[in-house]
């Protein structure tokens, strides 16, 4: 395993930035080595602590190396069951909101609460898609997915703040709260009619994700399910607006 060191002028800051390679962290006497990651740089940093407990190894190193654990998956039937639960919080979530509060832009350029809706309905019914396509045939079996995103699996969530996808300009508004019970419905029925018609656990096909690459139907299972949590984050923030007192 190797690692780095901050360079003698860098202050003790958790960055990748002005680091000196060092050949093997083998060469420095520690007793505890932690991990953990930081949003977004997908990095992850190893502490030395020393036997006194305190950050040491030579002053204050921190070192960057990559999580070699097996990335493990749920059980289908727990992955079902907290899809179903995100996805029914967003259904009733509906209630909350007139169709002009569903239109309404906190501030101009930003999304209003119906254009995050009808956002998740598009990608979660493509991602019902991506699941059926890898039940029905055995394609890519072979193919991995992205390291970055096996680190989102690994935590199970999304890193916070927002994710860029040029795909999401000019997202339109919805036309009726109707509409989006709807899509919402729909999507939550294909997929319990999928999990009760195939073995999720049995499939080996996989299908291309634009970015993350290659997710069998369990892992897009997964995937929808962190992805409609993932903005629950950001309906707290224009609720907030709507709200407002």
């Amino acid at each position: 395993m190797t690692g780095f060191e901050p360079a003698a002028s860098s202050s003790r800051t958790k960055r990748a930035t002005g680091l000196r390679y060092i050949p093997s962290l083998r060469d420095c006497k520690c007793k505890k080595v932690f991990l953990f990651i930081t949003n977004f740089s997908f990095i992850y940093y190893i502490l030395i602590i020393n036997n006194h407990g305190r950050p040491h190894c030579l002053p204050g190193y921190f070192y960057i190396c990559i999580n070699t654990k097996k990335m493990t998956i749920a059980p289908p039937a727990t992955l079902l069951r907290q899809f179903n639960d995100t996805i029914t919080q967003w259904i009733a979530y509906l209630d909350a909101y007139t169709l002009d509060m569903l239109q309404r832009q906190p501030q101009p350029g930003s999304w209003s609460m119906g254009q995050v809706y009808v956002h998740i309905i598009g990608d979660t019914a493509w991602f019902a898609d991506q699941m059926e396509a890898c039940l029905l045939n055995n394609i890519n079996s072979e193919q991995e997915m992205h390291e970055h995103a096996k680190a989102i699996f690994r935590n199970n969530r999304f890193p916070d703040g927002p994710l860029e996808n040029p795909a999401n300009a000019g997202m339109p508004q919805p036309q009726s709260r109707e509409a989006l019970l709807q899509g919402l419905t729909a999507i939550h029925e294909k997929v319990n009619r999928l999990y009760a018609r195939f073995d999720f656990s049995a499939a080996t096909g996989k299908t291309e994700h634009p970015g993350f690459r290659f997710f069998n139907a369990a892992e897009w299972l997964q995937f929808a399910e962190m992805h409609m949590r993932h903005h629950q984050r950001q309906k707290q923030r224009i609720d907030d607006a709507l709200f407002a007192r």
